[in-house]
């Protein structure tokens, strides 16, 4: 069995709240330093912060919305101390400034920039992303309840009539599953609840056995699972436990390949993509449904552990088909998922008890001395059971037989750990 050397310079099998908070704090770090040293801060004013799509390349003056939601997001996330606050105030007022700002220092065209400029209003994923971000930081930030209400309006008023939304925001626009999906987690978060009708709309789309398996419908399902998980457990349960096996056998192959997928979209007559770092929604998604089960066995440990550990590698956390940095986005995706696992641990103590048992017994397992005297101990248990039973007159084999028995146990365990590491 394999272990890994984690942040807590621990060796671990299993996932467990302390590893969980390291993890989380090493992405905030990320970002910290990105803010505190990147480049795309270079032309803003000394109150303001934003990000772009990078979170390692510090020569990279790119900054936008899906960078600086991400940056909101993760910095937001508990324990929020006060340089997080400032931090978080001055990535605020940039959203709240950005529209009449950019176009006076960027060094694009003024026509350019804003064109560019009124087509991310209308981009259902952007505007999703922050309305998320904003609604995950405390209320008392100052700016965050002024533009969370404005995008909310803007949310709600490009409804479609009969249900969802369109990547474009346009209520006569077509339905499009991924960008409704994003909308109602946003709002979910934000404290509105969700249409029925757009609830149903997702339940069809990913719980009905006939909704389709195409390649990256099934990417769109995953995110669209988690979402209805997260939002009404009890009510979707059995069936979303149907549909999480259904997802799981149709991509099995590539669960053991870290990847995400490309998912485009168009609003007028430009593409753009957003990605769906698939494989980290549906470990949440098992950690919801399968908390006790699955999600604690080796294989679904095993993809937590290798995510954390390329937090704390060299390299980092990358989908190398993505390229070689670091994505912001990415990284707040993997950071919100490491809440909800570390927020399903808080509220169950059985996750927490078997976390901290599967572990203890792991980092006994690799000690050579341990397991020496542990098979040294029970060798001498029955040598010495069996002295005094020969030397005790009138003494019977029953007297003497849990001894053997507790003997024979210990040695039987330290043979089946010492295949196990292996």
């Amino acid at each position: 069995m394999t272990h890994f050397s984690l942040p807590a310079k621990r060796k671990y099998t299993c996932v467990d709240l302390l590893l969980l908070d390291d993890s989380v704090e090493e992405i905030k770090s990320k970002f910290r330093t990105l803010l505190r040293a990147g480049a795309q801060n270079k032309d803003l004013p000394e109150d303001m912060r934003a990000a772009g799509q990078y979170l390692n390349k510090y020569d990279f003056t790119q900054r936008g919305m899906f960078g600086t939601a991400a940056a909101i997001l993760t910095i937001a996330a508990s324990p929020l101390d006060e340089r997080d606050v400032d931090l978080v105030e001055s990535l605020i007022r940039y959203c709240v400034a950005r529209e009449l700002l950019e176009p006076t220092v960027s060094k694009e065209a003024v026509d350019v920039v804003r064109s560019r400029l009124a087509i991310e209003k209308t981009d259902a994923f952007k505007t999703a992303d922050m309305v998320y971000s904003l609604a995950s930081c405390p209320s008392a930030v100052t700016g965050r309840e002024a533009l969370l209400s404005a995008l909310l309006d803007r949310l709600r008023g490009a409804r479609r009539p009969s249900a969802g939304w369109s990547v474009d925001l346009r209520p006569a626009g077509e339905c499009d599953l991924l960008a409704t999906a994003h909308v109602v987690r946003a709002l979910a978060r934000a404290g509105v609840q969700p249409d029925a009708a757009d609830l149903r709309l997702l339940s069809q789309a990913c719980l009905d056995d006939t909704s389709g398996t195409s390649g990256q419908l099934l990417y769109v399902r995953s995110f669209a699972l988690l979402v209805l998980v997260r939002l009404d457990l009890r009510r979707v349960r059995r069936d979303a436990r149907r549909a999480f096996r259904g997802l799981l056998s149709d991509l099995d192959k590539s669960l053991n390949i870290p990847s995400e997928a490309n998912y485009e979209y168009t609003i007028g007559a430009r593409q753009y993509y957003v990605r769906i770092p698939w494989q980290l929604y549906l470990i949440e998604a098992c950690a919801w449904l399968y908390p006790w089960t699955r999600f604690v066995s080796w294989r679904w440990q095993r993809h937590v552990l290798s995510i954390i550990e390329a937090l704390d590698s060299p390299h980092g956390f990358v989908y190398e088909a993505s390229g070689s940095f670091e994505s912001t986005r990415t990284h707040a995706v993997v950071s919100d998922t490491l809440q909800g696992l570390r927020d399903q641990y808080s509220r169950s103590q059985y996750l927490g008890t078997a976390s901290t048992l599967i572990n203890s017994a792991s980092r006994l397992s690799s000690s050579r001395p341990a397991m020496i005297t542990i098979g040294g101990g029970a060798v001498g248990l029955a040598g010495y059971s069996a002295y005094e039973w020969l030397g005790t007159t009138g003494s019977s084999f029953a007297d003497v037989a849990p001894n053997f028995i507790a003997s024979a146990v210990t040695l039987v365990l330290q043979y089946v750990v010492s295949k196990l590491r292996r």
